[in-house]
């Protein structure tokens, strides 16, 4: 079904790429091999064995690979493709070392005049999503040519362990930090992103169809995966148009062990933690019954209330 991969897509499309005759070294022949290991790993149902395929696969491909000495012997060529790889995992896990993988080969390369900006701009994408955002301005300085969104204002109230989302301000590039629990009691959380297709004809079906208002109603949360890139203004937009599903961003991945599958969009019923029902995607035809009747589990597992 294609929105269960509204994201993940993205990746192979990111990674994808073809290894020409030339291309022979045993580093290139293992990145392809990395690919084709992403490619089967997309058709599995189970996101996080999906991921931890990946990241098992790269770490036996590219064993002793990563060190800063180890980059030093290695030839231009093979430095893009061991970029290229690295990329893979740290898109797909929430994990820093991928990153840092990412960064080491970046500035072996910059050191030898031979880093391009598509490789900064996936770089400083890549602190985005690990909310480093001092390390993003770095890369940012370094590579000032790269086309990306400007870097938002980060408040030192997100140094507090407890925050786990954030908005942002309604006129300014500012975010806002919010301290999300939903470890206790009874919650509806709706993984959606504005530029999801399928996240929108969900909101908008939902909205029109009166037999889905007790579910917008309930609704606790309205959250985006983490992401390289913000999209702040879509996210205003997003809550102009829909007061009653005011979507926020997920500040980590790990803060939610809940949300087994970041594809968007997803539906999940909460109680005390633990997940009591599950909707994936909005297809043509919509979910309006599986909606009620995860509306209904949820109502069950709260005791009726």
């Amino acid at each position: 079904m294609p929105h269960r991969y509204a994201l993940t897509l993205l990746a192979g499309l990111m990674a994808c790429s073809s290894i020409s005759a030339g291309d022979t070294s045993s580093i290139a022949l293992r990145y392809a091999r990395l690919h084709a290991v992403e490619q089967a790993a997309l058709r599995l149902e189970d996101a996080q064995a999906r991921d931890a395929l990946i990241t098992k696969r790269y770490q036996a491909f590219f064993p002793g690979r990563m060190t800063a000495q180890a980059l030093r012997r290695t030839s231009v060529a093979d430095l893009h493709w061991l970029f290229r790889a690295a990329a893979i995992p740290a898109f797909y896990t929430p994990q820093r070392r991928y990153v840092e993988d990412m960064q080491r080969v970046v500035e072996e390369l910059a050191a030898r005049g031979a880093a391009t900006d598509a490789e900064h701009q996936e770089l400083f994408q890549a602190m985005v999503a690990l909310r480093d955002f001092a390390a993003a301005r770095a890369v940012l300085q370094r590579a000032p040519g790269m086309h990306v969104d400007p870097l938002p204002i980060v408040p030192a109230a997100f140094d507090d362990p407890a925050v786990t989302a954030f908005d942002v301000e309604a006129t300014a590039d500012v975010l806002v930090p919010l301290r999300l629990d939903v470890r206790r009691g009874a919650h509806l959380v709706v993984v959606a992103h504005p530029a999801c297709a399928f996240s929108r004809n969900a909101i908008e079906a939902i909205e029109r169809d009166p037999a889905l208002a007790e579910f917008l109603a309930s609704t606790t949360v309205w959250m985006a995966p983490v992401s390289g890139r913000l999209h702040l203004q879509d996210f205003r937009d997003w809550n102009r148009a829909h007061p009653g599903a005011h979507l926020v961003q997920a500040w980590h991945a790990g803060q939610w062990p809940q949300i087994t599958d970041w594809a968007t969009p997803q539906f999940y019923a909460l109680r005390d933690g633990k997940v009591v029902a599950h909707v994936v995607g909005w297809p043509k035809s919509g979910r309006r019954e599986e909606l009620r009747a995860l509306l209904q589990r949820w109502r069950a597992a709260d005791g009726g209330h």
